[in-house]
């Protein structure tokens, strides 16, 4: 079974009001998106970058091997997904493990469980279970709805898929001139094949803001940390 491992790296840092791309930004004595690259390097045969196309000399700072490589990103998303899929359509890939490069806490246990259960069951897109109200608001002033928490996630990256199955959802999307899924789990499901959830980590969280990366810091910093990097995510919401 050879796996391929897709790192989106393709931000340009304006949601994050930085100069330089969040993927960039040190934490804890390294990059943010070296904490992916570096987990990947334990489980993948071959791994794609997807960079900013204006960072790719620094993204190529960062990665070494015969086994990496870094192609340019897209003007949305799937696009920029699409553009790894493509660089790994020659490597006799089974496996397809696609992951948000912002996400640096994710552990190794998460993206093996995602792999076993994706090899078997053809997907796997972690997710955790909303512990909040979600309300639904057509103009961001009045509620108009209520979502029912029981059965409301958020889902996650590593998503993992057989590598055929997540190529051609992408290639029938690129034909049909849909080029704007912000998922790929919706991606995938378009092509009618709903995707499984298996259960994610709290503390997987996307770096999006400048106070997600002082929550990420907090947790490197802590023993609960130490912990979730050895071990896995630890649940933090017990009442949901």
């Amino acid at each position: 079974m050879k796996i391929g491992g897709i790192i989106l790296a393709g931000g340009n840092g304006s949601r994050f009001g930085s100069a330089i791309p969040k993927q960039f930004l040190e934490l804890r004595g390294k990059s943010i998106l070296e904490y992916s690259i570096d987990k990947f390097k334990e489980v993948a045969h071959h791994i794609v970058i997807v960079s900013n196309k204006g960072w790719m000399e620094e993204t190529r700072k960062l990665v070494s091997g015969p086994s990496i490589e870094v192609t340019g990103g897209g003007i949305t998303r799937q696009i920029s997904v699409y553009n790894g899929l493509k660089c790994l359509a020659d490597k006799d890939i089974e496996i397809a493990a696609i992951h948000d490069g912002v996400r640096p806490l994710f552990s190794l246990s998460l993206l093996r469980k995602c792999i076993q259960h994706a090899l078997q069951y053809g997907s796997a897109v972690p997710a955790v279970k909303v512990c909040g109200t979600l309300v639904l608001s057509d103009e961001g002033e009045k509620i108009s709805g209520y979502i029912d928490r029981d059965k409301a996630y958020e889902i996650q990256t590593p998503q993992v898929f057989k590598f055929g199955l997540i190529f051609q959802a992408h290639i029938k999307a690129m034909e049909s001139g849909m080029t704007d899924f912000t998922d790929d789990s919706r991606l995938f499901e378009m092509n009618g094949i709903p995707a499984d959830i298996i259960e994610g980590d709290d503390c997987n969280i996307k770096i999006t803001t400048p106070f997600d990366l002082v929550m990420v810091e907090e947790y490197l910093r802590g023993m609960d940390g130490k912990y979730y990097q050895e071990h896995g995510g630890r649940r933090i919401c017990k009442n949901c």
